[in-house]
């Protein structure tokens, strides 16, 4: 083995430490901006705090938050109706609900999910996150609601290339890969 790939591989290692521990869904700048949403008066909340203070309780992981985080989504969207990044959101919400089982009707869960998805990846996107998280949701999607590997291989490779050194982002594409019968993609995302 070369020792500039024993660098690289330690490059890339601190990268992925940093971003982590700063930036992913669980970094402290996330925590930082869920709390910050949650300290805003109601009247004063945009669109993204509602998507901070949603992402605060999907990270919690229990039935309760989940209705929860469904609740504060669908207040954002009224009044906040033509935001990609509500729609996303509550999308990942329906998804979610019938992937844990949660779901009182998965299919018109998933067709709900499909929607906001597909209208949200029309809208010009935000920032960087919202174009991360469009490809991510359609990625994930094209498979759950249309059986297209494909498609979600293609928006997972997308998604991969706007956030590649975030864990959460890394092991889903790669059960997506691994779905779509890219073996070796997978295990090197992993």
């Amino acid at each position: 083995q070369d020792e500039g790939d024993d660098i690289d591989a330690l490059q890339e290692h601190v990268a992925y430490r940093i971003y982590e521990s700063l930036v992913g869904f669980s970094g402290a700048i996330s925590r930082h901006e869920q709390q910050q949403a949650w300290r805003k008066p109601v009247a004063s909340l945009k669109d993204k705090d509602y998507v901070w203070r949603g992402q605060q309780l999907a990270l919690q992981f229990t039935k309760d938050a989940h209705a929860k985080w469904r609740q504060v989504l669908q207040e954002g969207l009224a009044r906040f109706p033509e935001s990609s990044g509500l729609r996303l959101n509550l999308a990942a919400h329906y998804r979610y609900a019938v992937e844990v089982g949660w779901s009182k009707q998965p299919d018109e869960d998933l067709a709900m999910a499909w929607q906001l998805a597909e209208q949200a990846s029309l809208a010009a996107y935000g920032s960087r996150y919202d174009e991360w998280a469009s490809h991510w949701m359609l990625a994930k999607l094209a498979q759950w609601c249309k059986n297209d590997f494909e498609r979600s291989v293609t928006e997972a490779t997308r998604a991969l290339k706007l956030l590649p050194y975030d864990a959460t982002s890394r092991a889903d594409m790669a059960e997506l890969m691994a779905n779509a019968g890219k073996t070796k993609e997978s295990i090197e995302l992993l």
